[in-house]
C-alpha cells in the first residue's frame, strides 16, 4: 500500500450476513459481506455459502425443536477482508450489526487494532444500532452518497445522524429463540405472551425493546403494518425494508398496502426468510424497518 493518506482511493463497504439488503446489490462488486456461523445442533455452516435461506428455513418448519445459534464473523474473518482492500488501495467502511445485539462490531474493532497506525487510517467501522434490514437501509443510503462522491467521513457523519432515526415494528411468534440470541429479556414480553396477547417488539439504541401489544388473531399483519405506517411521518418521504418468513403471498401483501398507504416512497425491498434473523426468531415472525428521507 503505497498511496498517499490524501488521495482519492476507492471504498470498499463490508457488511457481515446478519445485515440484509437485496440480493443484487450483495451479489454485486459494490459490498464485501462476510458470512456468520450457523450452529445447529452443534454443527456450523457458514451463512448463505455452506447453508442457504430456504434450506434452513425448511429446517425450521420441519425441526421446531433444533437448537440453533449464530456466531458473528471473528477477528480473523474481519482482519482478512481488510488485509485485502487495503492491499487493494481501497478505503474501508464496515457496517455491523448493534453492538449491544452482536460481536461483529467488537470482531471487527479487534481486526483494525492488528494493522499499523497508517493503514488504521484508511479502516473505518459503523455500527448500525440495528439488525437486518435496518442496518441494510442505512448500508444502501451510503451507497447512495457513495456515487454522489461524498467523502467517507462525511458519510459516516450522515450515518450516524440518522441511525437513530429509523423506525422498526416487527413481531415474533415465540420466545425460545429470541431470548437465547439476546443479551437480556423483557418482563413485558414474557407477561405478554403468557396472557395471549402478541408483543410488538422494535429497536432502541441498539437494542430489542417492548412497544406495544395485541391480542393473537388472524389479523394480526393487518394490525402491524397499520401501527408501522402510524409511526411514519407522511410529511416527508421514507426507504422500506420488509423481511418476513411466511409465504410469498404475505410478502407481496404487505408491499402492496405499504405502496398504497400514500407515503412517498424513496427506496424499498423485500426479503423473504433471511437465516440469521431467523435463527433468532421463529418462523412466522415479521419485521418491518423504515428510514426517513432527507
Amino acid at each position: 500500500m503505497n498511496q498517499a493518506k490524501g488521495s482519492i482511493r476507492p471504498v470498499k463497504f463490508i457488511i457481515d450476513s446478519g445485515i440484509d439488503i437485496p440480493p443484487s446489490i450483495e451479489k454485486s462488486n459494490l459490498i464485501g459481506v462476510i458470512p456468520c456461523t450457523i450452529c445447529i445442533d452443534g454443527q456450523e455452516f457458514r451463512d448463505r455459502i455452506d447453508l442457504k435461506r430456504d434450506d434452513f428455513y425448511k429446517q425450521l418448519i420441519r425441526s421446531p425443536q433444533v437448537q440453533v445459534t449464530t456466531k458473528a464473523p471473528s477477528v480473523d474473518d474481519y482482519a482478512r477482508i481488510f488485509r485485502d482492500a487495503l492491499n487493494l488501495g481501497q478505503t474501508i467502511i464496515s457496517f455491523s450489526l448493534s453492538a449491544a445485539l452482536s460481536s461483529a462490531y467488537d470482531n471487527a474493532t479487534a481486526a483494525r487494532q492488528k494493522f499499523s497506525p497508517a493503514e488504521q487510517d484508511f479502516i473505518h467501522l459503523f455500527d448500525t444500532g440495528n439488525i437486518s434490514a435496518g442496518s441494510g437501509l442505512l448500508v444502501l443510503k451510503a451507497l447512495e452518497w457513495k456515487a454522489e462522491g461524498v467523502s467517507p467521513a462525511e458519510m459516516l457523519k450522515r450515518l450516524a445522524d440518522v441511525r437513530p432515526r429509523l423506525v422498526s415494528l416487527g413481531y415474533i411468534e415465540s420466545l425460545e429463540r429470541l431470548f437465547k440470541s439476546t443479551r437480556g429479556s423483557s418482563l413485558l414480553i414474557r407477561l405478554a405472551f403468557a396472557m395471549g396477547f402478541t408483543p410488538l417488539l422494535s429497536l432502541r439504541r441498539g437494542r430489542i425493546v417492548y412497544s406495544g401489544l395485541f391480542r393473537r388473531s388472524p389479523d394480526i399483519q393487518v394490525e402491524l403494518v397499520r401501527r408501522f405506517l402510524s409511526r411514519l411521518d407522511r410529511r416527508r418521504s421514507w426507504s422500506i425494508g420488509i423481511i418476513y418468513s411466511e409465504d410469498a403471498k404475505v410478502g407481496n401483501w404487505i408491499e402492496g398496502e405499504i405502496k398504497l398507504c400514500g407515503i412517498a416512497l424513496d427506496y424499498y425491498f423485500k426479503l423473504q426468510c433471511t437465516s440469521v434473523l431467523a435463527a433468532h426468531t421463529h418462523p412466522g415472525a415479521i419485521c418491518l424497518f423504515a428510514m426517513p428521507g432527507s
